[in-house]
């Protein structure tokens, strides 16, 4: 929710006209409602669903990036966090199966 924050902010602070600035604050939503639906499935599907909503904004933000709607720097920032994201659900994902919950 909070990097769909990230996103909101950008669409609402570019000069979009409406039509664009609701599909960018549109989007920002997406991610996280493939979330909410992976924490209320039972384990083990709560890793991969909340894995592919940071890969979902990873890619909504580098789009945003690509169509200047973001800074530049922006991904310096972002692919360091998912990549950090990731290992730490997949640690999840391993210790739950490995002691078998």
């Amino acid at each position: 929710s909070f990097m769909a924050g990230a996103q909101w902010g950008f669409g609402a602070a570019a000069a979009l006209d409406d039509r664009a600035r609701l599909r960018v604050l549109g989007t920002s939503v997406v991610p996280c409602l493939v979330a909410w639906a992976g924490v209320f499935a039972p384990f083990p599907w709560p890793y991969p669903f909340l894995l592919a909503a940071f890969a979902l904004v990873l890619r909504f933000d580098l789009a945003l990036v690509r169509d200047g709607l973001a800074p530049a720097w922006y991904p310096l920032l972002r692919l360091p966090l998912t990549a950090a994201v990731a290992v730490a659900l997949l640690s999840g994902l391993i210790h739950g199966l490995v002691a078998g919950a």
